[in-house]
């Protein structure tokens, strides 16, 4: 049964909730907007200006900051989230859309439309690395082998394929392949990060993957075109 319905704004994409979970964001790519939903009232209690066509949203760990990336302009908008002000816009590359926060306290996020991958330093509020990953990155998960890591596992949607990347930022490089479905889109770990959930766009399915073995030990047919994934804690 649904309890509330809420007019946020034209084509919204993304919904997530704040960290103390009082509030959802929501991207409206239709109007270049990120729309703002108390959790108690489920009333709009702000909309900002957001760069053109807003898709992804993360915060910081203090969630002082919101950044939000806009596949229209190439950017990464940087807002206070006290004073809803736009700070700063930080360009990034082709078609910005998946947006994360890492096991450092950085933003991670993927340029869908081209081959690389970025992370944003929230001290600095600056682009403080990227990397080569291959056509088409989609989403961004991280996960441990045994004692080594944190590695940040990438969904390419143009292969078969999960890339592992070392997620030490002075050293990024790709490290292993893992091969899946047909067009990995969402991808999810378990809070141990031994364990990686993938949906793809074509196989409508979810596979498991062991992070220790790197290899898919399970696969779950759902609904047509899967796009993301949450495990549940």
């Amino acid at each position: 049964e649904t309890l509330a319905s809420i007019y946020t704004g034209n084509r919204c994409h993304m919904v997530v909730l704040t960290n103390d979970h009082r509030q959802a964001w929501v991207t409206n790519i239709g109007e270049d907007t990120v729309s703002i939903v108390d959790l108690e009232s489920f009333r709009i209690v702000a909309a900002i200006t957001a760069g053109k066509g807003p898709t992804g949203i993360a915060f910081s760990e203090d969630g002082h900051y919101a950044y939000v990336s806009n596949h229209g302009d190439r950017t990464v908008s940087v807002i206070d989230t006290g004073s809803h002000r736009v700070l700063k816009s930080i360009p990034v590359g082709a078609n910005p859309h998946f947006l994360t926060i890492g096991p450092d306290g950085r933003i991670w996020g993927t340029n869908a439309d081209g081959n690389d991958i970025y992370v944003i330093d929230t001290g600095t509020q600056e682009r403080v690395a990227s990397l080569e990953v291959g056509e088409r990155p989609q989403q961004i998960a991280f996960g441990y082998r045994g004692s080594q890591g944190p590695f940040a596992f990438v969904t390419m949607g143009a292969a078969k394929k999960v890339i592992a990347v070392n997620a030490d930022i002075k050293n990024l490089k790709k490290v292993d392949e893992i091969f899946v479905g047909d067009a990995p889109n969402g991808i999810w770990a378990n809070p141990e990060g031994t364990r990686l959930y993938v949906s793809h766009e074509r196989s409508n399915d979810v596979r498991v993957i062991d992070t220790g073995t790197s290899h898919v030990i399970e696969t779950v047919e759902v609904g047509r075109k899967p796009i993301g994934v949450v495990v549940s804690r």
